[in-house]
């Protein structure tokens, strides 16, 4: 399963992070998924942190800082985008991801930024090769069903992200 996380994500799964972002991170590297990013997610995952209320946050220093980008650089997969690529998303600053997704050749991207999950960026990705999916609630976890490969799994939502578990 190759996977695009946004950089609202990746800001979270910091060295200093104990959260799920983290567990996530770390879960998809530890089971072999290739992690699909580009240098433009990367130079945002960089400047966000810079930021001051995840300085105050998190407390990394500038030397934590630039070891965790260069420790997401060393384990994904650095695409060179398509500039050709132009979804139909409401927030221009989110065109990166996509593109990075898409010419990376991931399965997913991992976000919770509803504007994803519109209809013309469903219908944009699906036609390029990356499933977006319409979510159910079930138990907690939102079970949903993957055409793609004939993937089963189920998206865990929590306040600013969501995670993939991958049963099949």
């Amino acid at each position: 399963m190759r996977v695009t996380l946004d950089s609202a994500i990746l800001v979270r799964a910091n060295q200093r992070a104990t959260g799920p972002a983290r567990a996530l991170l770390l879960e998809l590297l530890d089971g072999g998924h290739p992690l699909v990013l580009s240098g433009g997610v990367l130079d945002e995952v960089e400047r966000v942190l810079h930021y001051p209320r995840l300085l105050r946050r998190f407390a990394l220093t500038e030397t934590e800082i630039t070891g965790f980008v260069a420790f997401l650089a060393g384990a994904a997969e650095i695409v060179d985008v398509d500039d050709t690529i132009v979804p139909p998303i409401r927030d221009p600053n989110d065109i990166h991801i996509v593109q990075a997704a898409i010419s990376g050749k991931a399965d997913y991207i991992c976000t919770l930024d509803e504007h994803f999950y519109e209809t013309p960026v469903v219908t944009f990705c699906s036609e390029r090769g990356l499933l977006l999916s319409p979510i159910s609630t079930c138990c907690g976890w939102f079970e949903v069903r993957l055409v793609k490969r004939g993937r089963i799994g189920a998206f865990l939502l929590t306040n600013s992200w969501l995670v993939f578990r991958c049963y099949t």
